[in-house]
């Protein structure tokens, strides 16, 4: 969720709607985002067309937190696959995507 709100729309999300793409109930969601809300990582937003409806955004110190995040993880990253070079690199992708691909139709069925 946090990656969809980095684009410069910050479109604001319903609980329901983070429920649904994190698979876990809207209390559980609620109880994730109380602290976030009190750190100032995210605010709530009346809907202009429904007021019953709260919206979720995150703030700008969150946006810029999550990328800062990102870049490291990703300096990270870069650095791991210069250490195992390019075959060791591509092993474990490649094992990964067939666990992915073992899960996913495990799941279908």
């Amino acid at each position: 969720m946090l990656v969809i709100n980095l684009d410069d729309t910050k479109k604001p999300s319903t609980v329901t709607e983070i429920s649904n793409l994190l698979q876990i109930t809207p209390a559980g969601v609620t109880h994730l985002l109380n602290p976030l809300e009190e750190i100032g990582y995210k605010e709530r937003l009346q809907d202009s067309n429904d007021r019953r409806i709260v919206r979720i955004r995150l703030t700008d110190k969150a946006t810029h937190a999550a990328e800062v995040l990102l870049s490291e993880i990703q300096e990270q990253l870069i650095g791991l696959i210069d250490h195992l070079g390019e075959e060791n690199t591509k092993t474990p992708i490649r094992l990964m995507s067939k666990a992915i691909e073992f899960f996913t139709a495990q799941s279908g069925t």
